[in-house]
């Protein structure tokens, strides 16, 4: 396997060791209550959500509904992966999805901090590790001025 050497291809590398990082602790999280540090924000508040309703009411039918919505939400992470390969503007897209929802991330880890629980702060900084490839993906490669 060949290492990409250009900025966008490791953009796009990062983005996708996201989605399978996602999709697999999303699964992870509803079959064993597991949570991988690096998963969307929403798949895993989703996932939580309806374990939680299943502690409550006794309903697997809760943690089946919330697993299916939280699978639903990774789907433009995998649309802007996949279509990024032609189109910058794809690229673009999931870097402002990944912004909001680190941002989002790191208001859930303040708060839940103020608790004693450390790990919505590792769980962000996976995220700013993750974002920080993503976006250097999207800078200009500036053209070398050689004259000939």
């Amino acid at each position: 396997m060949k290492f990409p050497n250009d900025r966008y291809s490791v953009g796009r590398m990062a983005l996708g060791i996201f989605c399978c990082t996602a999709v697999i602790s999303t699964l992870l999280q509803a079959l064993f209550g597991w949570n991988i540090p690096l998963n969307a924000y929403m798949s895993s508040t989703l996932v939580s959500t309806g374990v939680l309703l299943y502690l409550q009411e006794g309903q697997i039918l809760y943690v089946i509904i919330t697993t299916v919505l939280a699978l639903v939400a990774l789907v433009p992470y995998l649309l802007c992966w996949r279509f990024s390969q032609k189109r910058r503007g794809w690229m673009i897209a999931a870097a402002v999805m990944l912004t909001l929802e680190t941002l989002l991330l790191l208001l859930d880890s303040l708060t839940v901090l103020a608790n004693g629980e450390f790990f919505h702060l590792f769980a962000f900084l996976c995220h700013v590790v993750l974002l920080v490839p993503v976006l250097l993906a999207l800078r200009k490669n500036r053209p070398s001025k050689t004259t000939e």
